[in-house]
C-alpha cells in the first residue's frame, strides 16, 4: 500500500507542476461523503463520483476520526453535528492513522485512504471494519481496491511508533480514551466501549493563488457503535 501512496504524490507533484499558470480561483471544497447504514463492527460510507481531480484541485482521499465515550454516555447533539472538518479535533474527536505511517511517523502521508486515479470518478462505498480488533481495516466493498489497515492516536505532542496503538492495547495513560474508566482492569481483559467517526474528503488544491493548500469536504457523521475493545499495558 506504501507504493501506491508514493505514486500518488508523485503524480501529485507532476500534476502541480503542470497547473501552476492560469487564472486565481477561489478555494472549493467536495461535497461531503454520503452517510451510510452502520450495524454491527462496521462503519460505512459511499465515495462519491466527484470526487476526483480537476482544474484547480487534487483528489487523494478519505480521512477518518474517532471518538470514545463509556456505554452509559450519550454523544451530545453538538458533537453527532460538526459540519467543518477543522473543528473534529477541537471537538475531541482525533485522526486515525494507516500501521505504515505508525510504523514511520516521520513521513506520514494523508489521507488514511489514499484512492487511486483508476477508480475515481465513480460511487462506491467504504467500509471502516472493526470486527477483527487484532487487524481494524477500511477498504472497498468487495474489496476490489486497497486495504488500509489503521490504529489510533493515542498520545499528544511528538509522535513516535509508540504514539499508535491497535484498538486491543488501550492502557490507562492513553490521551484518546476521553471518560472511558479503565481502572480495575487486567491485561488482556475486554471491555465495551462507544465509539464514534467522522469522514472527510481531502485533497490539495492546484489554483495558483492557494497552491497545495489543504481541501477538506465538510465533515460526515457516520454513526456511534458499541464494541468490545481489550486492555492491555504489557510491552
Amino acid at each position: 500500500m506504501r507504493g501506491k501512496g508514493i505514486l500518488k504524490t508523485s503524480g501529485l507533484l507532476l500534476f502541480l507542476a503542470l497547473n501552476q499558470c492560469g487564472l486565481e480561483r477561489p478555494l472549493l471544497t467536495w461535497d461531503a461523503p454520503l452517510w451510510e447504514v452502520s450495524s454491527g463492527n462496521t462503519f460505512r460510507f459511499k465515495a462519491l463520483a466527484t470526487h476526483k481531480n480537476d482544474s484547480t484541485r487534487y483528489f487523494l482521499g478519505y480521512e477518518v476520526y474517532y471518538k470514545l465515550k463509556k456505554t452509559d454516555e450519550s454523544f451530545s447533539t453538538e458533537e453527532i453535528n460538526i459540519k467543518d472538518a477543522n473543528q473534529l479535533e477541537a471537538k475531541g474527536f482525533r485522526r486515525l492513522y494507516s500501521a505504515n505511517d505508525s510504523q514511520n511517523p516521520l513521513i506520514i502521508t494523508y489521507p488514511l485512504y489514499k484512492t487511486d486515479d483508476s477508480y475515481e470518478g465513480s460511487e462506491y462505498t467504504i467500509l471502516i471494519d472493526f470486527t477483527n480488533i487484532n487487524k481494524c481495516e477500511i477498504y472497498d466493498e468487495g474489496k476490489t481496491r486497497d486495504t488500509y489497515e489503521f490504529r489510533r492516536s493515542v498520545a499528544y505532542g511528538g509522535q513516535t511508533p509508540a504514539s499508535f496503538k491497535h484498538f486491543y492495547k488501550f492502557a490507562k495513560e492513553d490521551a484518546d480514551k476521553g471518560s472511558l474508566d479503565l481502572s480495575g482492569l487486567s491485561n488482556g481483559q475486554g471491555f465495551q466501549a462507544q465509539i464514534a467517526l467522522y469522514v472527510v474528503a481531502y485533497g490539495r488544491s492546484i489554483a495558483s493563488n492557494t497552491f497545495f493548500a489543504e481541501i477538506k469536504s465538510p465533515a460526515c457523521f457516520l454513526s456511534y457503535l458499541t464494541l468490545t475493545f481489550v486492555y492491555d499495558e504489557t510491552e
